[in-house]
């Protein structure tokens, strides 16, 4: 059969179909455009600094944003001029950035919030929207793999980096994006905490993941150090995420392991330190041990984290109170305590963020996200188990989605952090993507 060449824009895009073949110009063109997401999806992760462009005053914008809104006019163009059939399963992400752009005007007009606090908050929830590159240009399985695979290799590639940077740390000197944080345990002690933490770990579940159908000394000495990295920040709620997805991913893989009463016995011991560690790192564990009598007051005041802690969940609920269906929109200020005056807006607890800012449509919505996400990484999973790249990412995510819903309650991945909600969104929709394709070759 000829090839077929219509002369239009973005015809690289053209939707997949047996009845046409493609040149190897647009071809050419289709795999650069899968590089173009990839490197959107590392840009994004932050290994390396980023330069940030300023704008007016205190606004500036980052090369990650540059590069999402660029593709993000790209995927528009090309969905529409293809008129190609929207999917159920990107709906979701469409509700969460629509109402979070309501409540963006909510908060600013009707709430009267901070216009700049507003905006900035609703940044981080346009991301959601990454999830439509996949979906709209890759074309191939081959190509969701491509991706897949050199994340994983490129965040190999990145360790001995990171481990450099652990070792510069005492001498005050960093080349990689994270967070330095003193006075930890001991007044000289300095722990570093990478901005690309949440794709170490989704490797991390890969490389665990990697021991049961290959338990090769390499993959042993992968896991192994991508553990060393992950203890070396001295972040519990990470911890806590550790311990739960390495159970998930063990049951799920070696259900009959569980019948040994060692194993068993072990699983319980990482139960309960899981459970330990999620009652020292939140508020209401620590009231909790307060009011057993197995902490004082005063050991909870040395700690200026738990302490702020337990102060703005009181202020949250109260702000709940006021607004427990709408919330208040975002960019709202709930106190003015000049004892934290720098965390009026920001509080530690994803789901208190959401139901005080964006009420119960807030929460709820990102609940079915989360649902979704473990829904389609399952899926993918039992449908591409013998391929090592594709199986493995998708059990890995579904162990990262499940260890993330607990670490929600100390920490606002889902509702701040870039580099969480990037990956997250764009092996979202990989995923998607391969279940559609699997679909169409079974059907064609």
């Amino acid at each position: 059969m000829e090839n077929i060449h219509i002369k239009i824009p973005f015809k690289p895009f053209l939707p997949h179909s047996n009845t046409m073949q493609y040149s190897r110009n647009e071809a050419g063109r289709t795999r650069f455009i899968i590089v173009l997401i990839l490197a959107y999806c590392i840009i994004g992760l932050r290994f390396f600094p980023l330069p940030l462009f300023p704008i007016v005053g205190k606004v500036d914008i980052s090369i990650e944003l540059i590069l999402f809104f660029l593709m993000l006019t790209w995927a528009t163009l090309t969905f529409l001029i293809l008129k190609m059939p929207p999917t159920k399963h990107l709906l979701i992400v469409f509700i969460i950035s629509a109402l979070a752009l309501l409540y963006t005007f909510y908060g600013i007009y009707v709430s009267n919030n901070d216009i700049f606090r507003a905006l900035f908050e609703f940044r981080p929830f346009l991301l959601y929207l990454s999830a439509l590159f996949p979906v709209i240009f890759i074309r191939h399985i081959s190509e969701g793999k491509f991706i897949l695979k050199w994340i994983i290799l490129l965040t190999i590639i990145f360790l001995p980096f990171l481990l450099l940077q652990y070792l510069l740390i005492p001498y005050d000197y960093s080349f990689i994006p994270g967070r330095t944080v003193s006075g930890f345990m001991e007044k000289e002690f300095t722990r570093f905490q990478p901005k690309a933490t949440p794709i170490i770990l989704f490797v991390f579940f890969y490389s665990y993941w990697k021991i049961f159908t290959k338990p090769k000394l390499l993959n042993i000495v992968l896991f192994a150090t991508l553990l060393f990295v992950q203890i070396l920040p001295l972040t519990r709620n990470l911890w806590i995420s550790m311990i739960i997805g390495v159970m998930i991913i063990t049951i799920i893989e070696r259900k009959e392991i569980l019948n040994k009463l060692p194993i068993m016995l072990l699983f319980i011991l990482l139960g309960v330190s899981a459970l330990s560690m999620f009652i020292l790192e939140t508020s209401s564990g620590q009231r909790v041990l307060r009011r057993a009598g197995m902490i004082s007051i005063s050991a909870i005041q040395t700690n200026n984290s738990l302490s702020w802690r337990s102060y703005e969940t009181g202020l949250s609920v109260e702000a709940i109170s006021r607004a427990p269906f709408l919330g208040h929109g975002l960019g709202y200020k709930y106190h003015n305590s000049s004892k934290f005056p720098g965390s009026k807006y920001y509080n530690h607890n994803s789901y208190l963020f959401l139901w005080m800012k964006m009420g119960l449509p807030g929460l709820i919505t990102m609940a079915i996200f989360l649902a979704a996400v473990l829904k389609i990484c399952f899926n993918v999973y039992k449908t591409y188990q013998d391929d090592e790249i594709i199986g493995g990412s998708a059990i890995a995510m579904f162990a990262y989605i499940i260890g993330v819903i607990p670490a929600l309650v100390v920490d606002p991945l889902l509702s701040s952090a870039m580099t969480v909600i990037i990956p997250v969104s764009v092996l979202y929709g990989i995923f998607i993507k391969l279940k559609q394709l699997k679909i169409s070759n079974k059907t064609a």
